[in-house]
């Protein structure tokens, strides 16, 4: 028994499984592990209804597996490694990247698209390794989509901007970067204040947090007396698309807060074919 060179007590030989059997783009699954409870057949069946997972063959050869040419790619695929009781389905991301039990969790909501799914983020020094759904019976439910997982990637450090990047015309409308944050802010606001209000154009997404907004427009709004506000939809052809479960076209976290916080100012945006429209005009004159 030290060594395992027993001889076993079965009459039958054992029936040994597949090891990291790739399901689509997303899911690994080891075979061995799997006890056959149906919780992601289930899951494609009821939840994404795109129904691609089934249990094959008959008996001790059971096995969980894709149907011929219809892969596990639907946009709520990782949801079966969250459901899945005893590990069998893993994440190809987060696959032995951590153990677990080197991370710690805070709870947050995500910021992939308009919804607000509520999840849990894993990290430890090294970063941020995971999110996964936090249960919101009001908002998400118990799942989230594939894209809201790969949000943490640019959150690390080394994807994070922490200069300011300039489009220079003077230099021919090259990229410059290596400015301060602070140095920038300061060189705005010099500008402003020298060739006047009227000659600012500030183009807004709706990217960032109530509170940011409010110092943003308390300074540029109220304090520098800017007036001509553009806003700027990332994707204006899908913005208000959605698939019925989760995803929405609107990839931005709180677009309800930056229209609340213009009402507020009192100001009345362009969109962002006016605001190229204005550029064009006052480059040709």
């Amino acid at each position: 028994m030290t060594y395992g060179l027993y001889i076993p007590e079965m009459n039958q030989r054992k029936v040994k499984k597949s090891k990291a059997v790739s399901l689509g783009d997303r899911v690994v699954l080891d075979q061995e592990r799997c006890i056959l409870c149906s919780r992601c057949v289930r899951f494609t069946s009821e939840v994404t209804k795109t129904n691609e997972l089934g249990i094959f063959n008959r008996g001790d050869r059971s096995v969980l597996s894709t149907f011929e040419d219809r892969p596990l790619n639907n946009n709520y695929s990782l949801n079966t490694v969250d459901i899945c009781p005893v590990g069998a389905l893993t994440s190809k991301d987060f696959r032995f990247k951590q153990r677990v039990w080197f991370l710690k969790d805070f709870d947050t909501v995500c910021n992939g698209c308009s919804t607000g799914c509520n999840v849990t983020v894993s990290y430890n020094a090294n970063g941020v390794f995971r999110v996964r759904p936090k249960v919101n019976k009001e908002v998400n439910g118990f799942w989230m989509c594939d894209e809201g997982r790969d949000v943490y990637k640019h959150s690390n450090q080394e994807y994070r901007l922490d200069q300011v990047v300039e489009k220079r015309a003077d230099l021919g409308g090259a990229i410059v970067k290596g400015k301060p944050v602070a140095a920038a802010l300061q060189e705005i606001t010099r500008d402003i204040k020298k060739f006047g209000a009227d000659r600012v154009a500030v183009v807004v997404t709706a990217q960032y947090t109530s509170e940011e907004y409010e110092a943003f427009f308390e300074v540029f709004a109220k304090k520098l007396k800017v007036s001509k506000f553009y806003y700027w939809k990332n994707n204006e052809e899908t913005f208000e698309t959605f698939d019925g479960i989760l995803l929405r076209g609107d990839k931005n976290p709180n677009t309800a807060g930056l229209i609340k916080a213009f009402q507020k100012y009192g100001i009345t945006p362009g969109t962002f074919q006016d605001y190229e429209k204005a550029a064009g005009q006052m480059q040709s004159a």
